[in-house]
């Protein structure tokens, strides 16, 4: 479960994730304030790329701070969420709603309103735009 990038310019870059971070493939990841990025949350606002590979315990770089290429989330690009949390319906589309997590989209709340769904697959998957997404010139930066 994750999102993944289906339409618009693909731009990917490197960016510092913190020791001990677990990371899932796919996932959104945000910016920390302090030059990194770390999943996202049910109330992080300012999103940079999904990454671009798993970051586990068991991995042999874990414990130390890491570079990760992702997909940076420009703002012409569409992502496909297969991890709706509640129930998507064709009558949500062009509306926005909050992340769950950093790998689904949460229908049932519109607080943080980070992602627009711009078309309707099932009731448990969707289509979207991050509408804090990354600008590919002059951007966030590594501290928005």
């Amino acid at each position: 479960m994750a999102f993944y990038q289906k339409t618009g310019k693909r731009q990917g870059e490197a960016q510092t994730v913190p020791a001990s971070t677990i990371v899932t493939a796919g996932a959104v990841m945000r910016w920390d304030g302090n030059g990194n990025v770390l999943p996202a949350t049910t109330t992080s606002s300012h999103h940079a790329m999904l990454a671009g590979k798993n970051k586990k315990v068991a991995d042999s770089d874990y414990a130390t701070a890491t570079e990760m290429t992702g997909a940076m989330l420009t703002p012409d690009a569409e992502f496909e969420c297969d991890s709706v949390s509640g129930t998507a319906t064709v009558g949500m589309v062009g509306k926005s709603y909050d992340l769950l997590d950093s790998v689904s989209v949460n229908v049932s709340a519109q607080v943080q309103r980070v992602f627009t769904i711009t078309k309707f697959i099932s009731a448990s998957k969707v289509w979207g735009r991050f509408n804090s997404s990354y600008q590919v010139t002059g951007g966030f930066g590594n501290n928005p």
